[in-house]
């Protein structure tokens, strides 16, 4: 972050406590937000939170402000997707529980032009 802005003063916090001792001249704390923070940052403008959800950030020192607050959730969006469309399709191949140490054990069919099929050789799961 220093390369994107060098004139700006960043001081590394390790815990919500340092954050809120810190926080009485920031004007943005980044990655943490409790009500401490917000009653100690008398120039604080913007909080920013380093997870999707805030409803656990959002107290009524912080409603009761005119700190700005925002997350993360825009980053974590293709990595949610991606394993919510691995779980569908793990629902409708049939995966009830992990099979990784079984894999070994499979015979696997690829007709041309057509999808992989797995047969298990004790007949206990098969996608055939």
């Amino acid at each position: 972050m220093k390369r994107v802005a060098p004139e700006i003063e960043f001081i590394p916090a390790k815990t919500e406590e340092d954050a809120a001792k810190q926080a009485a001249d920031a004007d943005a704390v980044i990655g943490f937000c409790t009500p401490d923070i917000v009653r100690a940052g008398k120039n604080l403008r913007w909080i920013q939170v380093v997870h999707a959800g805030v409803e656990k950030d959002i107290s009524p020192e912080l409603t009761g402000s005119k700190i700005v607050l925002t997350n993360t959730s825009r980053i974590y969006g293709p990595q949610v997707a991606d394993q919510a469309f691995a779980l569908l399709l793990a629902l409708t191949r049939g995966v009830r529980e992990p099979q990784a140490p079984r894999f070994g054990q499979a015979t696997w069919h690829r007709p041309e032009g057509g999808v992989a099929r797995t047969e298990w050789q004790d007949d206990c799961w098969s996608s055939a």
